[in-house]
């Protein structure tokens, strides 16, 4: 399965199983199970879970980090 959005928002934990693109995901926990793939810019999480062959690109923690780093 897969998920392109511009915003995630979840309340509590958000389970990737498959692909996951977005520009912003908010939550307190982001779990990629074994297969799953995020290309998130920004993520606002607490607690990050991979699995073994899963694979998170992007990974930035405000705006004004990813600005401070094309400027």
């Amino acid at each position: 399965m897969e998920v392109e959005a511009v915003e995630v928002r979840c309340k509590e934990t958000c389970f990737v199983q498959g692909k996951l693109t977005a520009w912003r995901l908010a939550a307190k926990e982001l779990h990629l199970e074994d297969e799953g793939t995020a290309q998130v810019v920004l993520q606002e999480t607490e607690r990050l879970e991979l699995g073994k062959s899963s694979r998170l690109v992007g990974n930035f923690d405000s705006e004004k980090e990813l600005f401070l780093l094309f400027s």
